[in-house]
């Protein structure tokens, strides 16, 4: 629960969608897929950091 920060530049106009972390957490328990895509990516990016 502590604040998150985040830079971003987009190359094309874009609409942006904030959630509250209740949000998401309801959302990932009814479509459990989108949480296996999460962790997919999640673990692939920690391999790569670790990695590094």
């Amino acid at each position: 629960n502590e604040p998150r920060s985040a830079s971003v530049i987009s190359l094309t106009e874009c609409r942006l969608l904030s959630l509250e972390r209740g949000d998401l957490e309801r959302i990932l328990r009814r479509y459990s897929s989108i949480a296996f895509s999460m962790m997919r990516i999640l673990s692939r990016r920690l391999r790569t950091t670790m990695a590094a």
